[in-house]
């Protein structure tokens, strides 16, 4: 009796060729369910195949049609799966085809965020058994698109295989729009700049393209597909419950985090914040898990799609970047401050909040300022502890964003000097605050307090070079200023 199909053939195994008694009778009780699972699967198709259940199906079919000619309608909804199945089989047996059925944006269907998954059965049946129409139909591939992984249980391992659709890179992009009527090799590439190669994303230009075309004589510019942004984050979140939107949006200005790091972060950051969303929400298709392994620690890492981020990360609000951006200032600040040594979890956290502050700066300015505050005596620690590379790594991670030959460019290359001369590379050292020292002089001239702290550190990298005089005459400088330094 655990076996439903088993339970619906067994008069008919009986008859050709004895009781499924006997089949069991030497089978231990903690194999039954192995047993059971694997004649459920294949036993149907054997006997299927070798016409032994024309009776049953005959009987079914019968008992189908009767239902048809039922007076009120509402009598059959509850059998619409079955007489689907019914006539899709029939179909196949006639035409001698098989067939390929899609169903796009599962998540209409079945909310598995919100745990609403039992609206599926008549497609899939829970219980392994074949009352779904996914065992009613025989030479059948089922297509089926959504945003994260189905969760149908181990009856359907075998069956049922997973693949994450990965953007485009350029040259599928670029078929796929010739394809779909771009005709301008410009166009379509300034496209595929644009949408990344974002399948969804470069389905809405295709889109806008036709539509363009078909009321205008000249070929569109650019800024027609990237009004298109909102409507691909519309569709992106069409079906997610404000709480869920919420969460995705917060994540998206993380970026990057670990289980911990968004539960501490997000409920300072989100006032209606739940552990329970954010475990059903990162298992998204668009958010990535890693795990990062240290000499002193494993953690597993997530990190949200590149692409899906390029288009969900503009529309998320200045509140919740701001929100964010202050709750995780904070807790890497006492995080960084209460850990005992400068160790690979330093190093980690530290990595991980520089690439949050850099994306989040509004400009060069507020990158600087950015720096000062939270990172840069973290560097210093690094510096002391010897870790040169990865210090330099963590200043070059806002050195990159800046604007070249801006005085916040040339702070950062006396921040590079300083990491180069702690570590004994004393002519890359002296490149760097040379060029730095040049800036500010042409900027803000001979007696600006940086230009003078600029030249007192390009003095120190002389006399680790044998440049004594040299550094005698900077440090000259430095004395007779009217700053008195």
């Amino acid at each position: 009796d655990k076996s439903q199909y088993l339970c619906k053939i067994k008069p008919h195994f009986d008859k050709i060729g004895g009781g499924l008694d006997a089949i069991f009778s030497g089978v231990g009780l903690r194999a039954l369910p192995e047993v059971i699972n694997f004649i459920d699967r294949y036993l149907a198709e054997y006997l299927e195949n070798n016409k032994i259940l024309d009776d049953v199906h005959k009987e079914i079919k019968s008992q189908m049609f009767n239902r048809r000619q039922a007076p009120n309608p509402n009598e059959l909804y509850e059998y619409l799966p079955i007489l689907f199945a019914q006539d899709v089989r029939d179909w196949i047996e006639a035409t001698g085809s098989n067939l390929v059925v899609f169903l796009d944006s599962y998540e209409v269907l079945v909310n598995e965020v919100n745990a609403q998954r039992k609206r599926d059965l008549w497609l899939r049946n829970a219980s392994g058994g074949i009352d779904g129409i996914i065992f009613l139909i025989p030479n059948t591939l089922w297509v089926i698109a959504g945003r994260s992984k189905l969760r149908w249980g181990a009856e359907f391992d075998y069956d049922l295989e997973q693949h994450l659709m990965k953007p485009f890179n350029h040259d599928e992009a670029d078929t796929f729009l010739q394809k779909t009527g771009v005709d301008n090799i410009g166009l379509r590439n300034e496209i595929i700049e644009l949408t990344k190669g974002l399948p969804i994303f470069l389905n809405f230009c295709a889109d806008t393209y036709d539509e363009y075309m078909r009321n205008h004589e000249s070929i569109p510019d650019i800024a027609q597909f990237k009004s298109k942004r909102q409507d691909v984050f519309d569709e992106l979140v069409k079906y997610m419950s404000a709480e869920i939107q919420d969460m995705i949006k917060f994540l998206c200005v993380l970026n990057m985090w670990t289980d911990n790091i968004a539960k501490e972060i997000g409920k300072n950051a989100m006032s209606n914040f739940s552990g329970t969303i954010y475990e059903q929400t990162k298992n998204f298709s668009f958010i990535q898990n890693k795990l990062i392994q240290k000499d002193e620690f494993d953690v597993n890492l997530f990190t949200f799609d590149r692409t899906v981020q390029s288009i969900l990360f503009p529309n998320c609000d200045e509140f919740i970047r701001t929100k964010t951006l202050d709750a995780a200032n904070k807790y890497f600040a006492d995080t960084l401050k209460h850990l005992d040594n400068v160790d690979d979890k330093f190093c980690f956290l530290l990595n991980m909040w520089s690439k949050l502050l850099v994306r989040l700066a509004s400009d060069d300015t507020d990158l600087k300022c950015q720096y000062e505050t939270h990172v840069k005596n973290n560097v210093q620690m690094l510096i002391d502890s010897a870790k040169f590379s990865i210090a330099e790594n963590i200043i070059n991670l806002f050195f990159d964003k800046i604007s070249n030959n801006d005085l916040n460019y040339a702070y950062f290359e006396r921040e590079l000097s300083l990491v180069k001369n702690a570590q004994g590379k004393y002519k890359e050292a002296y490149d760097y605050i040379n060029a730095s020292n040049d800036k500010y002089i042409n900027v803000l001239g001979q007696q600006a307090v940086q230009t003078i702290d600029t030249i007192y550190q390009k003095s120190k990298v002389l006399i680790k070079l044998g440049r004594y005089n040299d550094a005698l005459d900077l440090l000259d400088k430095c004395l007779t200023s009217d700053l008195n330094i």
